[in-house]
């Protein structure tokens, strides 16, 4: 299985709630019907007075899409659902020409249950010059589960570039996506200011460098079956 994760800014002039409702509605209601999709999942941004909790990072659309293979998931996109209807409704909602997407496997550290209503954690992040993407992963596999549950987190997966030589992709926008979700939205804010949160900072330090911070809430579209 390998997982598509698309992110995209929304429209000139449209509203953060304006994107959001056309996102879970209208466009869920035509991306869902994608051949070969096994899992779709929608991160919405946590709002505040009307913004991003943490800031803009650089997308609206952040979405999940799982499919069994790389030929499943080029025949999904080539197909006519997705040529005609799909791409339609892009252009009324997001602006596709700043367009980044990641294709990779998913690899979970804490197994445990999404809770409902609760809040995902994504970190985003570059290799820093004077390393590579695979010294960032052994720095993200180091820190302990243990440690991680006390802070409230309850799964944790991280997301790896898979290298593909298809030239309908662009590269991958990120080295690494740490995931990590929580309960509720006071359980993620806790954890970003704590001294746990702080020290996985500095040890990521000279690693990474130039990443993004998103906090969401999950609208499943196409559950597993």
């Amino acid at each position: 299985m390998i997982t598509r994760l698309g992110m995209a800014p929304r429209l000139e002039g449209m509203t953060y709630e304006q994107f959001q409702h056309h996102w879970r509605t209208a466009h869920a209601d035509a991306a869902g019907k994608i051949p070969n999709l096994k899992r779709y999942v929608q991160n919405h941004a946590v709002l505040r007075d009307g913004v991003p909790l943490f800031g803009f990072p650089g997308f609206d659309a952040c979405s999940e899409l799982d499919f069994e293979s790389v030929d499943a998931m080029e025949e999904g996109f080539a197909s006519t659902e997705y040529m005609t209807n799909v791409k339609k409704d892009e252009r009324s909602f997001v602006e596709k020409s700043r367009f980044s997407s990641i294709v990779g496997d998913r690899l979970v550290l804490t197994d445990g249950p999404r809770a409902a209503g609760g809040v995902k954690l994504m970190q985003f992040h570059r290799s820093h010059p004077r390393s590579n993407a695979a010294e960032l992963r052994k720095v993200l596999e180091s820190f302990s589960s243990t440690s991680l549950l006390s802070a409230g987190i309850v799964r944790r997966e991280i997301l790896l570039p898979i290298v593909l030589n298809l030239t309908t992709l662009d590269k991958p926008a990120s080295d690494a996506v740490d995931s990590c979700w929580f309960k509720t939205e006071q359980d993620a804010l806790s954890f970003v200011k704590s001294s746990l949160f702080d020290r996985q900072c500095w040890e990521l330090s000279g690693i990474t460098f130039g990443g993004s911070r998103h906090l969401a809430t999950e609208v499943d579209v196409v559950l597993p079956k």
